[in-house]
């Protein structure tokens, strides 16, 4: 698993410091480094069934819109009219629409 102590460690004493180039710097590592294994993520996510995957896009689809909020109010993100969550909830509100297509098409020929 990834260590990001040291980071983490190192953006605490820039803050300390209040160094703001050291900051920005170790910011960014951590960054590139969760980025960098976004991959592992794979080998946790095991949905049981279809609702379990609605309910992971509504998740991910809150957790994005918060996130963003959050860089807005501190200069990180342009603010803009559309939440980047709604892709997700967009993903979401489409699997509900099939699974429900295709109940009611099993239905009718029953």
């Amino acid at each position: 698993m990834t260590n990001f102590e040291p980071i983490k460690n190192e953006i605490w004493n820039a803050v300390k410091s209040d160094n703001k180039v050291e900051f920005n710097k170790q910011c960014d590592a951590l960054m590139q480094k969760a980025v960098g294994d976004w991959w592992r993520i794979g080998w946790e996510l095991a949905p049981k069934d279809i609702n379990e995957i609605i309910e992971m896009c509504k998740n991910l689809s809150k957790s994005a819109h918060e996130c963003w909020v959050n860089a807005m109010k501190c200069g990180d993100a342009p603010s803009e009219d559309v939440s980047p969550g709604e892709s997700f909830l967009r993903i979401a509100n489409m699997i509900e629409t099939a699974v429900s297509n295709k109940n009611i098409a099993d239905s009718i020929s029953k």
